[in-house]
């Protein structure tokens, strides 16, 4: 079995104690449907991916060793390594940790984790909630006698 310590560092950026502390700041609960994390409920980090998979440029430094950026023209840097290919590695596991959203419940069908992954695109889910309270067929059904 995978040690779960290693396996959100490599996926994530974070540590088994920052998920952890993740879930006590939501009250030990599933940040989207408030089921409690008692044992039976899968955790299952919620991240970003538009965060997770943003381009990274890499410069060499003036002290000789390398600095990962987002972009060309911002001047922070996420990430320092000796070599291009450390730079990147820690800028890559450093857009990770900024991808964490919170910990969802999970599951293979009907985890909040496996629902926000296919909505999570915030215009398309406004417009849903739109829809949901205003749905247009009850004017029309209103307005046509039975």
């Amino acid at each position: 079995m995978t040690n779960p310590n290693s396996y959100l560092l490599r996926q994530y950026g974070i540590t088994l104690a920052e998920r952890d502390a993740i879930v006590a700041e939501q009250g030990g609960k599933c940040a989207a449907c408030e089921r409690v994390f008692d044992g039976t409920v899968r955790m299952e980090v919620d991240h970003d991916h538009n965060i997770a998979r943003q381009k990274l440029f890499i410069e060499r430094l003036p002290d000789w060793n390398y600095a990962a950026f987002l972009n060309k023209t911002d001047a922070s840097c996420i990430a320092i390594g000796t070599t291009r290919k450390e730079a990147r590695r820690n800028g890559q596991r450093e857009l990770r940790r900024r991808s964490v959203r919170g910990v969802l419940c999970g599951g293979r069908y009907a985890g909040c984790n496996r629902k926000i992954g296919r909505i999570d695109k915030i215009p398309w889910l406004q417009a849903v909630t739109q829809y949901l309270q205003d749905p247009p067929a009850r004017k029309v059904l209103s307005r046509i006698p039975k």
